[in-house]
């Protein structure tokens, strides 16, 4: 049999499912670079993208996990309140969806959150700068205390560039979301 490449383009749902795909992939390797199971990251995007809620069977199939890993997953998430948990009308199954409100206002929540934790990290580190300025000059001229110093500094200097991006994402995001709003009405 011989196969002949065409280029034709994908279909619309094919290019659909492509993008879904690589936003659940964006979510497990998020989830991954937090330090936290890449598993939750998929589950999250997979309920996040979806219209309608799922059951925890479905997310099962849907994921290819074990009903064990994605029941304690489910957990977390929900402790996390990343999903809420429902009961489905007529049926003694429960249903997971994301929270109420749309994504962009969870995630512009979570980004001011994110930068208030950020903020007080970057107070706690002047806070000791300046304790560690007024140490002995004796103690400050130590290798251990210039290395504390530079690695406080080097923290404080990343804290300030992580809020400073993320004071811009929240503040693009709002736009966005008026302008959402505003097409809405």
């Amino acid at each position: 049999m011989i196969i002949v490449a065409t280029n034709q383009p994908n279909s619309p749902e094919k290019t659909l499912q492509e993008f879904k795909n690589s936003i659940v992939q964006l979510f497990e390797e998020i989830w991954t670079l937090r330090g936290t199971n890449p598993i939750a990251g998929r589950l999250y995007a997979i309920v996040l993208l979806s219209t309608k809620p799922f059951t925890q069977r479905e997310l099962v199939i849907e994921s290819g996990f074990s009903r064990s890993q994605v029941s304690k997953t489910l957990k977390n998430l929900e402790t996390a309140l990343f999903v809420t948990k429902s009961r489905q009308k007529g049926s003694r199954e429960k249903i997971y969806s994301v929270g109420s409100g749309s994504f962009l206002k969870i995630f512009s929540q979570r980004m001011k959150i994110a930068s208030e934790v950020l903020r007080t990290q970057m107070e706690n580190l002047e806070k000791h700068e300046k304790a560690w300025l007024e140490l002995p000059k004796e103690i400050q001229d130590t290798p251990e205390a210039r290395r504390v110093l530079e690695v406080g500094e080097t923290f404080y200097n990343y804290y300030d560039f992580y809020l400073s991006s993320m004071e811009k994402v929240i503040k693009d995001i709002e736009t966005k979301i008026k302008q959402l709003e505003d097409q809405l009405r």
